[in-house]
């Protein structure tokens, strides 16, 4: 008899395992107040997007999204702000609010994945871009880098001041922001700062620091770290290296003078 009672609670149990599944949700973090929100909440918000060329996956994709903006109407939000989207892997997306939530040739939104219609898995990595995933509606000229497209994402964090959460991130003294190494900086913080730190501060792991002990410009040649950004294997073979390639597409070649111009600048301000 006991045995029986054992089995019948294990099949009512398995019977009902949305009683017993933990839901997705996505924290968003501000200074003053923090929001969590669940997987069906923001499904209830979504609306339809066609992505015509999505770079995580190579191809058109359908999703059903919320705008960044009207997901962080909330939140105050000055020019100055900058947003921290964090994925499950480490890595780490920043952007300024006036490129993330003011583009003017291109719009954000939040895609999330329905439970009903999983996406596709990607390639070495564990599961789809979901469950919640960076997208961007772009018209001709928007100049949104693959490392603005982050996927698996868990926290969203509002940031004030950037210079002041990681003050040894900016170059010592004052620079105008035509100067190339200021220039530099922008280039660094959209395209290197999701992966990698700079003088030990930055909130991802994935990749080393870039100053500390040595800046790359130390122990590369120039033109062999126009290799690195260009295509990382070609440099050194590593199948399992995350690093995408930068082409000259993604990264002008000015682009990548004024990041060797904020690199240089580092390698003398370790701190």
């Amino acid at each position: 008899m006991q045995v029986l009672k054992s089995a019948l609670l294990l099949v009512m149990m398995l019977s009902v395992p949305t009683v017993f599944s933990q839901e997705s949700s996505l924290l968003i973090q501000g200074e003053k107040k923090a929001l969590k929100l669940s997987l069906t909440e923001l499904l209830k918000k979504a609306k339809k997007i066609t992505i015509s060329k999505d770079p995580v996956y190579g191809k058109k994709m359908h999703y059903l999204a919320v705008s960044m903006k009207s997901l962080l109407k909330d939140f105050s939000l000055s020019d100055e702000a900058f947003v921290e989207i964090s994925a499950l892997d480490g890595f780490t997306s920043v952007a300024s609010v006036s490129r993330l939530l003011r583009h003017k040739k291109a719009e954000s939104f939040l895609a999330i994945e329905s439970p009903k219609d999983p996406w596709p898995t990607l390639e070495k990595k564990n599961g789809s871009a979901g469950p919640f995933y960076v997208v961007w509606v772009e018209s001709k000229g928007a100049d949104i880098t693959s490392e603005e497209w982050p996927f698996q994402v868990s926290t969203i964090k509002i940031i004030s001041a950037l210079s002041e959460k990681y003050p040894k991130v900016y170059p010592a003294g004052s620079f105008s922001t035509s100067h190339p190494v200021r220039r530099g900086l922008k280039v660094f913080l959209q395209n290197c700062f999701p992966c990698h730190t700079m003088n030990k501060q930055g909130s991802s792991d994935m990749g080393p620091d870039l100053n500390l002990p040595y800046n790359p410009i130390e122990y590369f040649k120039e033109r062999y770290f126009w290799k690195l950004i260009r295509n990382p294997q070609n440099l050194r073979h590593w199948p399992k290296s995350q690093m995408p390639s930068f082409s000259s597409d993604v990264l002008k070649d000015g682009e990548v003078k004024d990041l060797i111009a904020y690199l240089k600048h580092m390698s003398r301000n370790k701190r």
